[in-house]
């Protein structure tokens, strides 16, 4: 019973699909996997960047002494095709609205995530940073 939807298919292929110009549909049915094959295996490229660290939404009443570091380093990694992306358009931050004095860690955050393509994936190094805040004088003389 199961033989029959294989017969079905064998006399659609034989007397309508290579009927006329066999050889010509072949060919192209060749060269498609061909290309198919080639863009999906097309191996996967990887970029870093160094991007300077923005601090955001200091309080008024601190400053910043110093941070661990001023850069952080983006791993890119997706298909070469797919890199419409370049350093300049990545925006790092560290958002600090409650800080207090002393040394605290923050976590770093990508502010324009969506303009990164979906089929690119992105790693950050360091995930976060310690930052030292002081109060200013202006807060003192009160």
């Amino acid at each position: 019973m199961p033989k029959k939807p294989f017969r079905k298919i064998r006399y659609f292929v034989k007397h309508y699909i290579l009927k006329e110009h066999p050889l010509g549909k072949l060919t192209c049915l060749i060269i498609s996997i061909i290309l198919f094959t080639y863009i999906n295996l097309e191996k996967e490229e990887t970029r870093e960047y160094s991007i300077p660290i923005n601090i955001k939404n200091i309080p008024k009443n601190l400053m910043v002494l110093k941070s661990n570091t001023d850069n952080v380093s983006i791993t890119l990694k997706g298909k070469k095709q797919t890199f419409v992306i370049m350093p300049s358009d990545i925006n790092a931050s560290v958002y600090v609205n409650n800080a207090t004095e002393g040394t605290q860690q923050y976590i770093i955050e990508i502010d324009n995530i969506l303009d990164i393509p979906k089929n690119i994936t992105f790693t950050l190094n360091p995930k976060s940073i310690f930052v030292t805040f002081k109060k200013t004088n202006s807060d003192t003389n009160n």
